[in-house]
């Protein structure tokens, strides 16, 4: 790896060797598809519902 912007995202994978770039390029394809064009991101937010107030409230 050459340590770019991907290195982070890819450090939970283990220590095997993992190229980045074609499963990340795989999978923005695939989203664009989805979305009719060439290449996107999608992503979810999530948001923590506790049981209880957090202690600040």
């Amino acid at each position: 790896m050459d340590g770019g912007p991907s290195a982070e995202y890819t450090k939970g994978h283990g220590e095997r060797v993992f190229e980045p770039r074609p499963f990340l390029t795989w999978a923005a394809r695939m989203a664009g598809s989805v979305l009719g064009v060439e290449a996107a991101v999608l992503f979810d937010v999530h948001e923590p519902i506790p049981e209880t107030p957090p202690p600040w409230v």
